[in-house]
């Protein structure tokens, strides 16, 4: 069966991703880099903004086609699917984005030129790392679209690999940046396709030409990826996870146990124990606190 893939731009129908394509693919991202180095950061943002905006409004295409699409494909309820997109929203605003750049540069602007760092006491500029492959995993629908925008807002040239459990969207997303890309050149920064998982003769190829792999999955998957790494690749591992909630007593007191209670029954149900960040363990500090914390929680899963 053919999957609808997003090749710089293009959508191309492929049954299987072959050698020579994944080289072709390789090959255009090369030509691509100095062009998508040159975007600024306040442009990449605006567009962004602009995907932002047109996922909130309920009568966006785009939008519907997901919500008419997604629930029969990957078991999410339409609830599931709208807080999905607002998530996706979220971390598209200009506000959300600068946040993200903030914690994880001090300054966006490093990303456009040599800035002072008064800190450091000198100039300091961040390079794209160049060709990066995204390896998603299937557990939550935004994950890939999430990985993929952060490889965007670095101006790097990406590879997606999608989910087979959802290939669409990732596609759907990528449509809705090149309609509303007025530089003409961010769209093209990226190619969603899919392999098989564990296809050496794919594999082997991104590991030797990309500059950086970005991986989330399981101990087999990132074990595959850190053998014949090539030795300019950076390896970026998003690995097994196991995710708990911790409550302080004083915390607790402060927030109300009722309160406490409901957040952690959202963190709990949302994306269906999927994520990463799904709660599965809850330690409560004092064992009355507990108790009545218990019950609390028994109720909100009621509401």
């Amino acid at each position: 069966m053919s999957m609808e893939f997003y090749i710089f731009g293009e959508l191309k129908n492929v049954e299987k991703l072959t050698e020579k394509e994944i080289k072709d693919i390789l090959n255009e991202a090369k030509k691509l880099k100095k062009k998508i180095a040159n975007l600024k950061i306040d442009t990449i943002l605006d567009v962004f903004q602009k995907v932002s905006d047109a996922w909130l409004d309920e009568n966006y295409a785009y939008r519907k086609i997901a919500l008419d699409f997604l629930p029969t494909r990957i078991g999410f309820s339409k609830e599931m699917i709208v807080e999905g997109i607002k998530t996706m929203a979220s971390l598209l605003s200009r506000d959300g984005m600068q946040t993200r750049l903030f914690s994880d540069l001090e300054e966006k602007d490093y990303v456009d030129d040599w800035t002072y760092n008064h800190h450091f006491k000198g100039y300091i500029k961040a390079e794209p790392l160049g060709i990066v492959t995204h390896v998603s995993a299937g557990n939550v629908f935004v994950g890939g679209v999430d990985t993929l925008i952060q490889g965007l807002a670095t101006k790097n040239i990406n590879i997606v690999k999608m989910s087979t459990v959802d290939p669409i969207f990732p596609v759907l997303f990528a449509k809705s940046l090149k309609e509303f890309d007025h530089t003409g050149i961010l769209h093209k920064a990226m190619a969603l396709v899919n392999w098989k998982g564990g296809d050496d003769t794919i594999e082997n190829i991104i590991k030797k030409e990309c500059d950086a792999i970005v991986v989330y999955g399981g101990a087999d998957t990132i074990r595959s990826y850190r053998r014949n790494l090539g030795l300019h690749c950076k390896l970026i591992e998003y690995g097994p996870k196991y995710s708990f909630v911790m409550v302080d007593k004083n915390a607790l007191h402060k927030k109300g146990v009722k309160e406490t209670a409901n957040l952690i029954a959202k963190d709990a149900v949302m994306w269906e124990q999927s994520a990463c960040s799904s709660p599965h363990t809850i330690y409560v500090e004092g064992e009355e606190n507990a108790r009545e914390l218990l019950v609390e929680i028994g109720h909100a899963y009621d509401m």
